[in-house]
C-alpha cells in the first residue's frame, strides 16, 4: 500500500515510496533491465539473474525489517481444549500487531501476552538491514512473521507458509535470522518444488553464507524426503515466493508450523528421465516440458501436475551422466540436455522420444537408459552401437574381451557393440531393426543379456556382391575369412542375418548357412559367435546369395563352389544359465493335427528332462518368448514321436512366434504370469447368424453362465492375446476417459458423528477442516462425503451437494479444487443448530488471471472507503498478469457491482487468499436474496481522473494553516507526488504531506467523462486540480505547473 497508514484497518502500515533519510545503509537488490529481452513463460520467467542490473534500496539500520514471533498457549499443558480446531491466522495477526504497537521496543525472548484464545507470543527473531539484532524498534515497514511453536503445535488455520533455513540437525529451532515468509505466485500454474528468492533479500544472503554456489546456479534445500530448488532472481521483496499450487497443500499440512529447510548440495545432473503421462504422446511438447523441469529436483515416484497444460507426469526412473540410476536428480537444458522419455498409455507412439533400456543383469535390477538414433552408424542388421562408456557399463568381462555383447528383447537377438561415433547416451539402431526392438512402441524396449552363447567352431558362409556391385571371380578364401573376422570379430553368426564387409576392393555380403560348436562338431546350429582373435574354420563358398540351408556339413574345399538353396527352418533358442552351457536349440515346426491345443509345445522326453532340471521346485515347465507363453510337455506318442532337437507347436502359435525372423530367444520358467483380467470378444455363431437373417429374436446372453462356461473350458490353460477372450456383459459399466474441470464454487452440508449440535466454527475454519479431509489429488465428486476428526470423539462430515465449474459456469459431477480459485460454502443439516455464518468471496480478474479470494469486512477509515486490501502475493500476481507494464504498479483499479475500487498491497495482514474491504459494502455486494454460491466479479479497469477537488487541512497536532497564499503552484506538484506517490486516489482519503504538517484529502473525483467516481489515477499534466484551504476555494492549477487544459473552465466547488 502506498500510504503510511493501512486504510483497511488503520494499524501499522508501510510506505513503499518513502524518501531516503540521512544515514541509510544501501542494501543490494536488482531490477529488470529495460534493454533485456522478454523471458519464457512459467518458471522460465524466473531465471537467476538474467537480463538485470544491480540497484540499491535504503533502509534505516536502527529499524527492524522483520519480527519473528512463535505462538504458543499461555497456560502449560498445550493448546486450548474443546472443539476449536485452531486459531484463524488473520485474527491472530491483528492481535499480534496491536501487541507490538503497545510494547514498542522489543528484545529477543520477550513474551507478548494476548488476551484472546489464551495464547502468548515469544520474540524469536529480530532482523535489521545489517542482520540479526538482540533488540529493536518496529517501524511502518516492519514485517511480522508468525509461526506455531513446534512443541505445542497450536493450529494456525489459513496461515502462510514460512520457511526456516537451518543447518543440518537443527529441525525444531533453526536459530535467529532464519525465518522467511513465502508469498504465493498466482500466475505460476505448476506444482514444482521451486522457491523464488529476491536478489539481495535476507533469504538469498543467508543461503549464500551457508551454501556457496557458482554464479547462475540455484540453491537446494531438503525437508525430510523432499528437495526444493531456491532460485535467486531479480525483483523487489524480502520474502520467498512460490506457486500457489505448491503452497496450498503445504499450508494445510504445516498449519502455521515452519517448513524447516536444510541447505544441501545440488543433486546430480540427469542424462535421461523416464516419465509417464496421462495424455497422448502427440499432445506433449517435450521442449517446453524440459524448459519447465530444468533445474527442478525430480524424485522417482513423484507426480508433477501441469494444470495450465492439462496433464500430469509421474517420474519412473532417472539416470545420471555416469550411467547410474539415482533416486533424485536435475534435468538440464545446457549443451548436453537431458533426454526426456514420456511413456503414455493412451494414443499411438510417435517416432521421436523413444527409449531403449539395457539391463546389466537378467533380473533387470539396474538399467542403462539410452535414446535410439536410427541410422546414426552404418552397421549390419541386428547390431546396436553404443558409446564406449555405455558399453563398459553393460558388458560383462567376457563381452569386453570379445568387443560385443548379446542381448534379447521380445524374443529377438541383438549384438551391442561400442562405437566412438555414437553419443554418450544414444544407441544407433538399424532402420530394419525397429519392429523387432519395439521402437516406436507404447513402452521402452528392455534388452536383457543372453548369456552362454558359445563360439563358432566352424561355419559355412557364402559371399555375394552387395547391391550394385558386379560378381567377381577368383576370390581368395583365406583373405575372405580374415576380412570377415576383422570386420565382425566377436559378433553373432546367425542364419537369418547377412554381414556386410569389404574384401578384394569390393563390398560384399556374407550369408551364414550352418554353424557348429566345439562341444558337438557334427551337429548343425543356427547361431554362434565369431571369435575376436583366433581364426575359425570357415568353408568359403563364392557365388550369388542363396537362402540358408540345413543338413550335414559340406566338406572343406580349397576353391569356391555354389550352395543349393533350401527352405529356412525356424529355431527356438532356450537359455540354460544354470548349466553354464549354450542355449538349447529347438527347431520349431507346426503340428499336422488340427486339434493340437494352442499354447502348448511338445518336445522329446530327454529335452523335457533337460528343461525340468533347470527349474527345481516347479511342477510345470513354460517357455516365454516376448509376450508369448507355451506350456511344455513330453510327447510319448509312439506313432509319430517328436524328432530330437525339435519342438512341435500349433499352426497359430508358429505364425505368431515367427512372423519374420527365423530365430527366437526363449526363457524357461516354472512361474508363469497369472491372469487377473481376461477380455473376451463375443461373435455370433452360425445359429445366431441364421436367426438374424430370418429376423428372429436373439435371446440375451447371461453373463454369469458365460463366465462359468469360460472357466470350465479354459481353466489352467495358456491364453495369448490375439487368441481371444474378453469379459463382457451388457450390465457392465462403460468407462470413458475424461479430465475433470476446475471448480469455482462448492456447496457442502455439514453434520457430526455421533449426531449433535455443530460447534461454533467460522467458515474459514470449516474450509480448513475440509481441505484436510479432501484427497491429495483434490478431486471432488458430487454427493460424496469426506470426514475428519474434530476432537477425540467428534467426527465432522462434509457432503458435497453442488459444485459449479469455473469455465462453463454450470453444475458438474466431478472437478478439481484449485487453490486461489475454488471457494466453498457450508450449510447445516441439524435443525437444532444455529445457521452457519455465510462465507463471502470475491472474484478478481486481471488479464488472463482470475482469483477467488475470501472477503473479510473491516471498519473503513472513511465513509464508503473504496479500498481493496490484498495480501502481497495476490497483489503482485494480479499486477504481473498485466504483462511487463504491470510489474511496477503499486495499485490496480477494479469495477464491481457498478462501483470502482482501488486495490493496494496490504502491509498489515499477510493472510493468503484474503481480501479486506470496508464493511459498508456488505449489503451492496452481497444482497440477501442472492444465492449462496454466487460471487461478485471485479474486473480490472483503467480509471483515469480528469479533475480532482482537493482540500488542504492541518496535520495531527498542528494549528490551522497560516493565512495567505498557502500552497502555491510551484509547491503543488511536489506536495501531490509526496502525498500520493503512486498516483492512486480514493474519495475522502487523508494523506499527509511529508515535512509540511498538512493533510490533503480528495473531496470530489471526476473520471474522463466528467462523472463522479470513488477512486482513480491522478496523472500529472493531465488531471485538473482544484485546491481549497480551510473552506476557501483556490484557483485551479495543473500538477506540473503548466497551463489549464483546453475546453470549458474548471469546476469550482462551493466552500
Amino acid at each position: 500500500m502506498d500510504s503510511p497508514v493501512d486504510q483497511s484497518t488503520g494499524a501499522i502500515g508501510a510506505s513503499c515510496g518513502r524518501p531516503d533519510a540521512p544515514g541509510d545503509a544501501p542494501v543490494p537488490t536488482s531490477r529488470p533491465d529495460p534493454h533485456a529481452g522478454a523471458g519464457s513463460p512459467a518458471l522460465a520467467a524466473y531465471e537467476p539473474e538474467a537480463g538485470h542490473t544491480a540497484v540499491t534500496r535504503c533502509a534505516r539500520p536502527t529499524e527492524l525489517e522483520a519480527i519473528g514471533l512463535a505462538v504458543r498457549p499461555a497456560r502449560p499443558g498445550g493448546a486450548p481444549v474443546g472443539h476449536n480446531p485452531g486459531v484463524l491466522f488473520s485474527t491472530l495477526e491483528i492481535a499480534a500487531r496491536a501487541a507490538i504497537a503497545t510494547h514498542g521496543h522489543l528484545r529477543l525472548a520477550q513474551i507478548l501476552r494476548l488476551e484472546a484464545d489464551g495464547l502468548e507470543l515469544e520474540v524469536v527473531e529480530l532482523r535489521t538491514a545489517a542482520g540479526t539484532a538482540a533488540a529493536g524498534t518496529p517501524g511502518p515497514d516492519t514485517d511480522v512473521i508468525l509461526v506455531a511453536c513446534p512443541a505445542t503445535r497450536p493450529a494456525l488455520m489459513h496461515a502462510p507458509v514460512v520457511v526456516a533455513l537451518a543447518p543440518a540437525g537443527a529441525t525444531d529451532h533453526p536459530g535467529p535470522g532464519m525465518y522467511h515468509p513465502v508469498d504465493a505466485i498466482y500466475t505460476l500454474d505448476t506444482e514444482l518444488n521451486v522457491l523464488i528468492a529476491p536478489a539481495g533479500g535476507p533469504a538469498a544472503r543467508a543461503l549464500a553464507a551457508c551454501q556457496p554456489t557458482p554464479p547462475g546456479r540455484s540453491f537446494y534445500a531438503a525437508h525430510e524426503d523432499r528437495l526444493f530448488e531456491i532460485r535467486v532472481c531479480p525483483g523487489p521483496g524480502a520474502g520467498l515466493r512460490a506457486s500457489l499450487q505448491l503452497l496450498a497443500p503445504l499450508a494445510v499440512l504445516l498449519q502455521g508450523r515452519p517448513l524447516v529447510l536444510t541447505p544441501c548440495a545440488a543433486p546430480p545432473d540427469l542424462a535421461v528421465a523416464w516419465l509417464a503421462a496421462d495424455v497422448e504422446a502427440g499432445q506433449l511438447d517435450h521442449a517446453q516440458m524440459l524448459s519447465q523441469l530444468a533445474g527442478v529436483p525430480l524424485r522417482v515416484g513423484d507426480v508433477v501436475r501441469f494444470p495450465a497444460a492439462g496433464h500430469s507426469i509421474r517420474v519412473i526412473r532417472l539416470m545420471d551422466r555416469h550411467y547410474r540410476e539415482v533416486p533424485v536428480g536435475l534435468a538440464r537444458q545446457d549443451a548436453s540436455p537431458t533426454a526426456l522419455y514420456v511413456e503414455s498409455p493412451r494414443g499411438g507412439a510417435g517416432e521421436a522420444h523413444q527409449l531403449v533400456a539395457l539391463c546389466r543383469s537378467p533380473d533387470a535390477s539396474e538399467l542403462v537408459l539410452l535414446t535410439p538414433v536410427p541410422g546414426a552408424v552404418t552397421g549390419p542388421e541386428g547390431t546396436l552401437f553404443v558409446s564406449p562408456a555405455a558399453f563398459r557399463r553393460v558388458a560383462s568381462p567376457e563381452d569386453l574381451a570379445q568387443g560385443a555383447a548379446l542381448f534379447h528383447v521380445n524374443g529377438a537377438l541383438f549384438d551391442v557393440r561400442p562405437s566412438h561415433r555414437v553419443g554418450p547416451f544414444a544407441v544407433a539402431v538399424h532402420p530394419l531393426d525397429g519392429p523387432g526392438l519395439g521402437v516406436p512402441g507404447p513402452s521402452p524396449a528392455r534388452l536383457r543379456p543372453a548369456p552362454g552363447l558359445p563360439l563358432a567352431a566352424s561355419a559355412q558362409v557364402s559371399f555375394a556382391p552387395a547391391a550394385g556391385q558386379p560378381l567377381r571371380q577368383g576370390l581368395c578364401p583365406d583373405r575372405l575369412r580374415r576380412d570377415l573376422l576383422a570386420a565382425h570379430g566377436g559378433a553373432t553368426l546367425r542364419l537369418d542375418r547377412a554381414l556386410p564387409l569389404e574384401s578384394h576392393g569390393a563390398r560384399l555380403l556374407a550369408r551364414v548357412h550352418r554353424v557348429t560348436w566345439a562341444e558337438a562338431p557334427t551337429v548343425g546350429r543356427p547361431v554362434g559367435r565369431l571369435p575376436s582373435d583366433p581364426p575359425a574354420a570357415l568353408d568359403v563358398v563364392a557365388g550369388h546369395m542363396v537362402p540358408p540351408m540345413a543338413g550335414p556339413p559340406c566338406p572343406a574345399s580349397a576353391g569356391p563352389r555354389a550352395l543349393a538353396p533350401s527352405p529356412a527352418p525356424n529355431w527356438l533358442l532356450v537359455g540354460q544359465p544354470l548349466r553354464g552351457a549354450g542355449p538349447l536349440c529347438l527347431q520349431a515346426s507346426a503340428s499336422p493335427l488340427a486339434g493340437f491345443t494352442p499354447g502348448r509345445a511338445a518336445v522329446t522326453p530327454d529335452d523335457y528332462r533337460l528343461l525340468r532340471d533347470q527349474l527345481p521346485g516347479g511342477s510345470e515347465v513354460f517357455l516365454q518368448s516376448g509376450g508369448h507363453l507355451l506350456l511344455v510337455y513330453p510327447d510319448p506318442s509312439p506313432r509319430s514321436p517328436v524328432p530330437d532337437g525339435h519342438v512341435i507347436l500349433s499352426g497359430e502359435d508358429l505364425e505368431r512366434l515367427f512372423p519374420g525372423p527365423v530365430l527366437r530367444w526363449a526363457v524357461a520358467t516354472s512361474t508363469p504370469p497369472v491372469l487377473d483380467l481376461v477380455e473376451v470378444h463375443l461373435f455370433p455363431g452360425p445359429e445366431q447368424q441364421q436367426q438374424q437373417r430370418q429376423q428372429q429374436p436373439v435371446h440375451d446372453i447371461s453373463h454369469a453362465l458365460l463366465e462359468e462356461a469360460f472357466f470350465r473350458r479354459f481353466l489352467g490353460s495358456v491364453l495369448t492375446v490375439g487368441q481371444g477372450l474378453s469379459r463382457g456383459a451388457e450390465q457392465a459399466p462403460a468407462l470413458v476417459y475424461t479430465r475433470p474441470c476446475k471448480l469455482l464454487t462448492l456447496e457442502y452440508k455439514v453434520s457430526t458423528s455421533p449426531p449433535g449440535p455443530l460447534p461454533d466454527l467460522d467458515p474459514r475454519q470449516l474450509e480448513h477442516l475440509l481441505l484436510r479431509a479432501l484427497p491429495r489429488s483434490w478431486l471432488t465428486q458430487a454427493y460424496t462425503t469426506h470426514s475428519t476428526m474434530l476432537g477425540p470423539s467428534c467426527q465432522l462430515n462434509f457432503t458435497l451437494t453442488r459444485q459449479l465449474a469455473a469455465d462453463i459456469r454450470r453444475d458438474v459431477r466431478a472437478g478439481f479444487w484449485v487453490p486461489g480459485l475454488t471457494q466453498a460454502s457450508f450449510q447445516t443439516l441439524d435443525s437444532m443448530s444455529a445457521p452457519l455464518p455465510r462465507a463471502y468471496s470475491l472474484v478478481l480478474r486481471s488479464g488472463p488471471l482470475m482469483l477467488s479470494l475470501r472477503v473479510e469486512f473491516v471498519p473503513g477509515p472513511t465513509l464508503l472507503y473504496p479500498g481493496l486490501s490484498l495480501p502481497r502475493g495476490a497483489f503482485r500476481s494480479l499486477c504481473e498478469a498485466l504483462g511487463p507494464a504491470g510489474h511496477t504498479r503499486d495499485h490496480l483499479f477494479f469495477e464491481c457491482a457498478g462501483r470502482g475500487f482501488v486495490a493496494r498491497r496490504a502491509d498489515t495482514h499477510t493472510a493468503p487468499g484474503v481480501v479486506r474491504l470496508t464493511g459498508d459494502f456488505r449489503d451492496h455486494l452481497y444482497p440477501r436474496e442472492r444465492p449462496v454460491l454466487s460471487m461478485p466479479h471485479a474486473h480490472q479497469v483503467d480509471l483515469r481522473l480528469s479533475a480532482v477537488h482537493m482540500r488542504l487541512m492541518p496535520g495531527l497536532g498542528a494549528g490551522p494553516p497560516p493565512a495567505g497564499p498557502g500552497l502555491g503552484l510551484l509547491d503543488l506538484p511536489a506536495a501531490l507526488q509526496a502525498a500520493f506517490p503512486g498516483g492512486s486516489m480514493a474519495l475522502l482519503e487523508r494523506r499527509p504531506i511529508p515535512g509540511a504538517e498538512a493533510i490533503l484529502m480528495p473531496e470530489l473525483l471526476l473520471d474522463a467523462d466528467g462523472r463522479a467516481t470513488p477512486c482513480g489515477l491522478f496523472e500529472p499534466g493531465k488531471t485538473e486540480v482544484h485546491l481549497r484551504r480551510m473552506g476557501a476555494p483556490r484557483a485551479p492549477a495543473l500538477a506540473d505547473g503548466a497551463g489549464p487544459p483546453p475546453g470549458p473552465g474548471p469546476h469550482q466547488p462551493a466552500p
